[in-house]
């Protein structure tokens, strides 16, 4: 049924909301009603899930997709006339058709901590004195689906020192919070415990809902009806077939050759399987076989040159994986971290970063922004915000990025910053 709201016209929507056919709840109807509009209007079909590629640390452009002549790094062709990558992105050159460079990234934070925040939610740290939800717990808000088997929202090998916050739900709520894998480990805390057979399950499950639902009737706070709907989406997740996503091992050894056996590759290959599996949003947190990400103050031309040569790898793995199965097209891909380097790959830049889009039926093949020939000076377009490029994934996606979530007391609070402006470019 999904796939048919998502196409449906406007007017289709509110004739069947009118005769009842979809639901009785506005919170539900309202967000297909304006993706419908929105879609409508762009004369295009939405994306309908998004993977996030995070390179936590900063990832240095200079040594990937904005290289200079003349700088540390070899340049090669892309299949983008006059476009070119470092010598370390062959493969991606190869694939420049499938993607958009922004170019001009910024924000107005050194710092690893509350850079992370910025980029994670578009929102400066705490905000307003809120704290403000990830893209993935908007996306998870927006397509929630009561049926869903498997979370509406999956972090793979997040970075610990990043904390829970800033890819957590924030106000939304833990129920839009993500459900965090590691590379190589059971899913935390869903796995039956010793003895229990689906028939004992069965048996209890009912048992457990009737004592949950007798506690809520009497305490009708947030915190504990998230806790009930963590709970229902354990118990789906514990019972479906779909949890074979998981187990990388189900993979013909030749795919999992060419992704790549490393941290960066199974990463990188269990979003792609979370993808086939209908989960609407993967944010993969790509490092290196020790679990290092892209802070690259020591040793930054050794790690400069592997790092990237993986994502080269794994990056067009999925994209390849994603256009040969007919998921491209409805599948947006974002390669970003908190900042960028300066031209030696060593010191923080927020100024003037790259962030990648692929696919999700973008204008691809293009690229936004220059840096100058020095790296330094911004010519061509605005400076980007992290909110200007969430407002573009979520109307990519066919989110309404006007629209206001109400917080607690009744106050209003934009899915994103009032001042975004969407990248027009893409569309």
């Amino acid at each position: 049924m999904t796939d048919t709201i998502r196409t449906l016209s406007r007017r289709d929507l509110f004739r069947l909301s009118l005769a009842g056919t979809l639901t009785t709840s506005p919170a539900w109807f309202e967000p297909l009603r304006a993706r419908a509009e929105a879609m409508e209007a762009a004369g295009r079909k939405p994306a309908k899930q998004c993977v996030l590629l995070w390179l936590g640390g900063g990832p240095s452009q200079a040594h990937s997709f904005d290289p200079k002549p003349g700088e540390h790094v070899q340049l090669v062709k892309t299949t983008v006339p006059g476009l070119h990558f470092s010598e370390y992105l062959p493969r991606l050159a190869e694939r420049m058709r499938h993607l958009v460079l922004v170019k001009t990234m910024n924000h107005g934070n050194f710092g690893h901590g509350d850079a992370v925040i910025w980029s994670q939610t578009g929102y400066k740290t705490r905000d307003g004195g809120l704290d403000h939800p990830s893209l993935g717990a908007r996306v998870a808000h927006a397509f929630q689906k009561q049926e869903a088997e498997l979370p509406h929202y999956v972090v793979v090998d997040p970075m610990q020192a990043e904390g829970a916050y800033s890819m957590g739900a924030g106000y939304l709520g833990p129920q839009f919070a993500p459900l965090k894998v590691n590379i190589g480990q059971a899913i935390p805390d869903l796995q039956p415990t010793a003895g229990l057979t689906p028939a004992d399950l069965a048996t209890r499950t009912p048992v457990l809902e009737r004592m949950n639902k007798a506690f809520l009737e009497h305490n009708h706070s947030s915190v504990a009806a998230g806790h009930q709907s963590s709970l229902e989406q354990a118990l789906k997740i514990m019972q479906t077939p779909k949890t074979r996503a998981f187990d990388l091992d189900r993979e013909p050894e030749k795919v999992q050759e060419r992704y790549g056996k490393g941290r960066m590759g199974r990463a990188c290959l269990l979003a792609r399987r979370l993808i086939e599996a209908d989960v609407p949003f993967v944010a993969a947190h790509v490092k290196d076989g020790k679990g290092n990400g892209w802070d690259t103050h020591m040793d930054a031309p050794n790690r400069n040159k592997e790092q990237f040569q993986d994502l080269d790898r794994c990056f067009s793995a999925l994209l390849d994986d994603l256009a040969c199965r007919g998921r491209l097209d409805s599948t947006l891909v974002l390669c970003m971290g908190e900042f960028g380097r300066s031209r030696n790959g060593v010191e923080h830049n927020n100024k003037m970063w790259t962030a990648v889009l692929a696919g999700g039926g973008l204008k691809t093949g293009q690229s936004i922004g220059h840096t100058g020939d020095d790296g330094k000076t911004l010519k061509e377009y605005r400076p980007v915000k992290p909110a200007d490029l969430f407002a573009t994934v979520l109307k990519a996606l066919g989110i309404d990025h006007t629209q206001d979530y109400t917080v607690r007391g009744g106050r209003p609070v934009g899915i994103v910053a009032k001042d975004a402006k969407l990248i027009e470019e893409v569309f």
